[in-house]
């Protein structure tokens, strides 16, 4: 048998069988078809790339004078594979424009047992930092404290991060327990926006001017007399937060809520948290304005000015205390030797007395006896007691908002790292709501006088049971 017979009978194998491949083919119908569709798009082209030639060869042969072949086959096959691979392009755009509505993306879309786990760690986080916030409005309130207009705005923060931990119970209900109460209504949805982004800005800003203050009191101490007093410390509060709700007012007045998925006739809520930078295109321009514009604004506010602002400040108040203590401690060491003169004068020329002695307060080698030394160490501690603790609280301050804003303005773009993105996205969150929540541990680690003052509120707390007890008794 010829080589030219023998590629003739294994054209003639390979057509019968691919004809009857394609008569199984239509004969099934269209879900057949998308049955075997793997198997058949996978081989659709090396198929009917490797059937033509070997029809056009079979064709010339026959044409020379060789034996008649069937074509009819072949053609059969080519117009059957041409038929399937029209339906792959068709199924495949189908795919593209119809949305899967019943898998959103999500930044946050992790596994349920994840979920569970983050939903437990942030009610805890929650919980603790909104009763830790509301102890610290009781000790900054005590008589003691309420005229000390740094504790007026220790106050204020206080009551902006608990705004900001009740508004991280809507994103929790949202995200984490699946029920809808942000994106339930345009109401919910702009109320929650308006918290998320205003409060946190306000207790940004109320640090950042609280620090400025205190470098103001350190730098100048008598101008501060007349500058930082209670009254206009709160007419500073109230002017902040009232410009803080003008330049948020754009999310009172303009629509947030937009289309997830074209096609899915389900919107949502806009927050950074849900889309692609790539979708911005279908969110419409008021959306598209919060998503391009006021984030970076709101970055701003909460991130970049207290970001460059608090190490200056700081390290202009260590700068300044550092001096001031220099300056302090020399002009009592020339009181203490022109006191010493004094005496020493006295006690040669026979006029001193003990009784010119205790008036005066100094002893006979020259010490003083009032409380002028006591009182300045008592200052000069209190005063390091402050700074520590505006350094430890402002220190922790940018470092934990850091991350989310990284997020939020889309510096760090999660989307490119893959399931990575669920354990970056959970931290900076985790991070974000507690610095909001640990102000109240930093002050009980860096002021002694906080802590003096909370014991004597925790006690007054459990005298009434202690009082009812004796009585019932």
């Amino acid at each position: 048998m010829t080589r030219l017979g023998l590629s003739r009978a294994c054209a003639l194998v390979c057509i019968f069988i691919f004809q009857q491949v394609g008569d199984c083919v239509e004969t099934t119908g269209a879900n057949a078809v998308l049955s075997f569709k793997p198997l058949i798009v996978r081989h659709a082209e090396q198929t009917r790339l490797g059937i033509k030639p070997l029809f056009e060869k079979t064709k010339r042969s026959a044409a020379n004078g060789g034996h008649a072949v069937n074509i009819s086959g072949a053609t059969r096959l080519n117009q059957v594979l041409d038929k399937t691979l029209q339906s792959q392009d068709m199924t495949n755009n189908g795919n593209d424009s119809a949305p899967n509505c019943s898998s959103p993306q999500y930044l946050d879309d992790s596994s349920e047992d994840f979920i569970h786990f983050r939903a437990v760690i942030r009610v805890m986080l929650y919980s603790i930092g909104i009763v830790c916030n509301m102890l610290s409005v009781a000790v900054f309130h005590r008589k003691s404290l309420r005229r000390n207009t740094t504790c007026l705005y220790m106050t204020a923060v206080a009551v902006t991060d608990t705004l900001v931990l009740l508004d991280g119970y809507m994103f929790l209900f949202e995200h984490d327990i699946g029920i809808n109460v942000i994106s339930h209504g345009a109401a919910t949805c702009k109320l929650t926006m308006f918290i998320l982004y205003c409060t946190p800005e306000m207790s940004g800003l109320f640090l950042t001017i609280m620090s400025a203050e205190r470098y103001v009191k350190i730098k100048f101490p008598f101008k501060a007399q007349s500058l930082c007093t209670v009254r206009n410390t709160r007419i500073v509060l109230c002017s902040v937060a009232l410009a803080v709700i003008i330049i948020n007012s754009p999310i009172i007045l303009t629509g947030l809520a937009f289309e997830e998925m074209p096609g899915c006739e389900r919107h949502i809520c806009w927050n950074f948290l849900h889309y692609d930078s790539r979708a911005a295109q279908r969110m419409g321009k008021d959306v598209a304005y919060f998503a391009n514009i006021h984030s970076w604004l709101g970055a701003t506010l909460y991130w970049i000015i207290p970001l460059i602002s608090l190490p200056v400040i700081n390290i202009a108040i260590i700068y300044e205390t550092r001096k001031a203590t220099k300056r302090h401690a020399h002009a009592s060491s020339t009181a203490l030797r022109i006191n010493h003169v004094s005496v020493t004068q006295d006690t040669m020329t026979g006029t001193s007395s003990s009784t010119d002695h205790d008036d005066t307060g100094i002893s006979e080698t020259g010490i003083p006896q009032n409380a002028n030394t006591s009182q300045y160490e008592v200052r000069k501690k209190s005063q390091k007691q402050v700074q520590r603790m505006l350094l430890v609280v402002t220190f922790s301050y940018v470092a934990l908002v850091t991350p989310y804003n990284l997020l939020q303005t889309r510096v760090l773009d999660l989307w490119k790292y893959g399931r990575v993105h669920q354990w970056v996205f959970t931290i900076a969150i985790f991070l974000f709501y507690a610095n909001h929540a640990v102000n109240f541990w930093l002050y009980c680690i860096s002021a002694p006088k906080y802590r003096r003052e909370l014991r004597r509120v925790l006690k007054s707390c459990r005298l009434p049971s202690r009082v009812e007890s004796r009585t019932t008794e």
